[in-house]
């Protein structure tokens, strides 16, 4: 059972959580599917198949060539250039929510910039004056999130582990920090492969974010998923590629255990925060993931509550991943 204490934040004052609700009201046209003729040619959205906080995603086909019929304005993408996808997944964003433009924007900036097998693919970008469009990847196996709810094996589970290890190690060599590694942000290809999606968080990491203090490109960040963030997000200390490096190990746990590594017995989100920052408090061993275990001695890597201490610190830090005794069987080659 996923706990119902999991809520997306931003922090305020601290450790205190908002009571704030997304005020964003999704326009008419996410309710029924809408016509493309005003920005593109065979482009036909066919049926709803995501809402998230800022915006509704819609399968679509591909009759033709897509080409832009507007012009984009200066802070947004033209079209990218044409694709020969046959369905696409279509994000429909609505303008008028400056919080919505802001989060699109700093997508767009990183699925321009990354180009991996393990990050979804964005094939155009396009708008009008109220609504902004992008395609992307369409990956037909769903999210991980269902994949859990309906049970995996442990051999899937320890290869979900090692692409999303490959994908979260590709993006810290670009220089981008993910910040919200969750189930529901990983899609799966036709095939089984992972896709990390929705990048409305993350952030390029460059010489504005230099600490003088520690030499290293850091930001307080206050965004992300109450369980899946570290202890550093809730005290509001700065930090770089090792937070997400601890919300991958709390989905490895999740993974291999089917549970969080990290619950508040009672209290609600304010005691889960309030929990994952003591630090007398680790995480919690269960009937899959037992001491001196291969799973064990992998997660402990992650979920160190010491942020210098913990796995990602250091960029050189990833062949230990490759080498653990937990990826033995996996081929990293074919990967």
């Amino acid at each position: 059972m996923k706990p119902a204490l999991r809520k997306d934040f931003p922090i305020v004052n601290k450790i205190r959580r908002t009571n704030q609700k997304n005020t964003l009201v999704l326009p008419e046209l996410a309710r029924e599917v809408p016509s493309t003729n005003e920005i593109a040619r065979g482009l036909k959205l066919l049926k709803l198949i995501g809402e998230g906080a800022f915006a509704v995603v819609y399968l679509a086909s591909i009759e033709e060539k897509i080409v832009s019929q507007i012009p984009s304005a200066p802070r947004f993408l033209r079209l990218l250039h044409t694709t020969n996808e046959k369905q696409v997944a279509v994000k429909v964003i609505d303008k008028s929510c400056k919080r919505a433009v802001q989060t699109a924007e700093a997508e767009l900036l990183i699925l321009t910039r990354a180009d991996n097998p393990f990050v979804v693919k964005m094939h155009f970008a396009c708008q009008t004056p109220k609504i902004l469009y992008i395609g992307l990847d369409y990956c037909e196996g769903g999210d991980l999130y269902t994949k859990l709810s309906c049970g995996i094996t442990l051999r899937d589970a320890i290869f979900y582990i090692a692409e999303i290890g490959m994908a979260l190690y590709y993006l810290h060599k670009k220089n981008i920090l993910y910040r919200d590694l969750k189930p529901e942000n990983i899609v799966l290809t036709h095939d089984g492969h992972i896709r990390l999606i929705d990048f409305g968080f993350a952030v390029i990491l460059d010489e504005t974010h230099l600490n003088p203090a520690t030499g290293r490109h850091e930001i307080v960040s206050e965004c992300g998923t109450v369980d899946y963030s570290p202890p550093e997000i809730f005290r509001r200390r700065p930090h770089s590629y090792e937070s997400d490096w601890w919300s991958f190990g709390v989905l490895s746990f999740e993974l291999l255990s089917g549970e969080l590594p990290f619950r508040a017995l009672s209290g609600g989100v304010q005691a889960q925060c309030n929990y994952i920052c003591e630090p007398t408090t680790t995480f919690m061993c269960n009937s899959a993931i037992q001491p001196e275990s291969d799973e064990f001695d992998f997660i402990r890597m992650f979920l160190v509550k010491n942020q210098k201490l913990r796995f990602g610190y250091m960029l050189e830090d990833f062949p230990k991943l490759v080498e653990h005794a937990l990826m033995t069987d996996i081929i990293w080659s074919e990967i």
